[in-house]
Parts: C-alpha cells; structure tokens; sequence
C-alpha cells in the first residue's frame, strides 16, 4: 500500500509555535527584511500595535514546516496557497496552526489543505487554502541487511549511539521529534565518516506522528530490525508534592507508551526475518536506592525496564532480544550546566572516578545491537562500577 493512500479528507495536525524575539531577529537577518514594525517595538506602538509584528513571510514559514514534517509530511511540496491575515500576529505570541486536508486527488497524488493560525486566546489570526503535492518517492537502495532506528539520535546520548552503530555497518535512521537541524548535522557527521543514514521525525509524544513515520520508514527503508530507544521527555528534578499529573504522564508518554506504539509497529518486520534487536536506555537509578526528587523520571524508567522483560517473555523463540543499558550520570552538553561541585563528587563516587560518557553507553548499546549476540532480557549498567 503505497503512502498516499493514507490520506483521507478531514484528516488532521496541530502544532504550536512560541513567537520569539529571537526568531524574529533571525528571521530579518536571513531576509534582510528589517521594517520597523517588526524590529522596533516604540515604533510599532506609535503605529497603532501593540508590540513588533512577526512577519507575514515567517509565519508562511511555519506553516511549511507543518506541512513538511507532520502532514503530509516528508517529501511534501507546498506549491500553491491563499492567505488572508485577519490579526497581526505579535511578538511574544504562541500560534497553533492546525493544517487539514479538504480534498485529495489520488491521480495527481495531491491534496488540497485548509491553514487556520490561532494564538494563546484562540484569537483565529491568520487563514488560507493551498495546494499539495507527494512526488512517488522511490525506495532507497539499503547499503548491507541491518537498518536500525534511534529515537532521541539527535540528543548527546542518542548521536553517539548513531555513530556508533553506522561505524559497524549498520544503516542508522537518526530519529528525532523537533530539531531537525541536529539531526541533520548528525546525519552528516556520519556520512562523512563512510557510514549511511539518514533523518527520520519520530515525535513519541503524537500518536498520528509516530503512525506516519513508521509508514514512511516501510516505504522508503524497508523493515527495521534494530531499535534503539534512547528519547526521553527533558529531565527535572522536582519534589513528589510539586510534580504534576501532566509531568507524570508526560515522562510515560515518551519512554513507555509512545515506544510501545512504535514497537507495535515494528515488531512485524522482526517477526517476519526471525531476527531483532530492541535496546532501552534507562538510567543507573533502576538499581538500588534511586534518587530523592525525580520520582516521575524514576518511574517511568521502572516501567520501561517492566516493558522490555515482558516484551522478551511474549516474543521468546522468535530471535527477537530486548535488553536496557542503564548507565550513571552522563557527560553531555545539557549535564555541564551543573555546579563543578556536584559534578566532581559524582566522579568520586565512581571507581573510574570520571563521569560516564555518550561514547560509554554508545559501546554498551552496539555491544548488544550485535547479529551474534547471545545477551538478553538484561538490564546492563554502564556506570563504571559505582551501581552492579
């Protein structure tokens, strides 16, 4: 069943776009497009605004991005469209944009979307029409038998992972939900190092997305026979009384349900070739006494390592293995911002007396992506001996 055929009128996706200073700024720098009322707040006021008006051709943009990568989605071309801007739209402002699909034409393979823009009152700010197209896309050539998808490959931990197993031959899909650009430079990272990937959106939080990108991955890729699933909601630290229901579910969404989902999709193809590797990244706080103030976090991960052993025990005989690499406090980017004193006692505490690093968990992870790998159902911790 080709891609296409997926779409049906009425079909539908929101998304939600915070209207930032510093976007608009970015945006008059790539487009030299500097008027005053959207650079100078006093001078839009004197204009009858009420602060910098974001431009008409960025919020265009948006709606391109929409259309792109959630519906329809990759290899899309938005080719005509009618706007009317009924409010300007503000800096400071958050705008939903909703994209549905009014008409399809399976013989010209293109669909005809309604745009609706809103802001943070549901104030409707902008509307238009316009016109889709979704080229038939031909079925890369795979470079070897193994394709392996990571979800969070454009984060610290994920890239390496990427790497990693593209090194060993594996064509590695770089998963990600919204940046884009990172997963990109990863991509390229490894192709520039003889190894074959390609980016793939995998947004665990959107049922519809995850639906999509797993349609996409058949048509394009083939059936993926290793998983890796290293996203995760952004890590807090929060007394129990102050963490919400929505932060629980939140941290559930992404590391249990939304790769449960994603499984559910993927576990044919495995099924079918008699071989898979599934890898969950958890965390060193599955073993013994976890960390006081991280209680959702901390659940969650209980619950995926519960995923994984109950997936091995139901897929058993079918060369299918599930295991986690549960490693200690890792040394990336969004860790370093952490006072040097926190940091240097979590290297004492270690045997190794350094920190963890992407590249330790990375070796972790290929360790049981291996074709003749005999480990599984294990819950392995990559924390230099600190946690057994």
């Amino acid at each position: 069943m080709s891609e296409f055929s997926q779409f049906t009128v009425g079909q539908k996706t929101t998304r939600s776009f915070d209207i930032t200073p510093d976007a608009i700024d970015r945006y008059a720098e790539l487009t030299g497009d500097r008027n005053p009322l959207h650079m100078d707040a006093e001078f839009a006021r004197e204009a009858g605004f009420r602060g910098r008006v974001a431009h008409g051709m960025y919020l265009a943009g948006l709606v391109s991005k929409v259309i792109g990568e959630d519906l329809p989605g990759y290899g899309s071309l938005w080719f005509a469209q009618d706007f009317t801007f009924d409010e300007p739209v503000y800096v400071g402002d958050v705008v939903e944009i909703t994209v549905e699909i009014e008409h399809v034409s399976s013989g010209t393979r293109t669909l005809g979307v309604t745009v609706r823009g809103v802001d943070q009152n549901g104030v409707l700010k902008f509307k238009g029409r316009g016109k889709v197209s979704m080229p038939e896309i031909q079925k890369k050539k795979e470079v070897g038998e193994r394709l392996a998808l990571v979800t969070g490959g454009s984060g610290g931990i994920g890239s390496a992972i990427c790497e990693s197993l593209a090194a060993s031959g594996i064509y590695v899909l770089v998963g990600y939900a919204h940046n884009s650009e990172r997963a990109e430079e990863v991509t390229k990272r490894i192709r520039e190092n003889g190894g074959n990937a390609a980016a793939v959106r995998i947004d665990l939080s959107d049922e519809k997305a995850i639906a999509r990108g797993a349609e996409l991955i058949a048509g394009q890729y083939g059936a993926v026979d290793t998983v890796v699933c290293a996203a995760m909601q952004e890590w807090r630290r929060k007394p129990f009384e102050e963490t919400s229901v929505s932060e629980f579910k939140a941290d559930f969404e992404v590391s249990v349900v939304g790769h449960a989902q994603l499984l559910k999709l993927l576990m044919p193809g495995m099924c079918e070739r008699s071989f898979g590797r599934v890898i969950g990244i958890s965390s060193v706080v599955v073993h013994g006494v976890p960390p006081s103030q991280q209680v959702s976090y901390v659940t969650a991960k209980y619950a995926m390592v519960g995923m994984f052993r109950a997936l091995m025990a139901e897929y058993s005989g079918k060369g299918i293995t599930f295991n986690l690499v549960s490693p200690s406090f890792v040394d990336t980017p969004l860790t370093r911002d952490l006072p040097e004193r926190t940091r240097k006692a979590m290297m004492i505490q270690s045997p190794m007396r350094r920190l963890c690093t992407p590249a330790d968990v990375a070796a972790a992870v290929s360790l049981l992506a291996a074709e003749d790998s005999f480990i599984n159902g294990a819950t392995i911790p990559v924390t230099g001996g600190s946690a057994v």
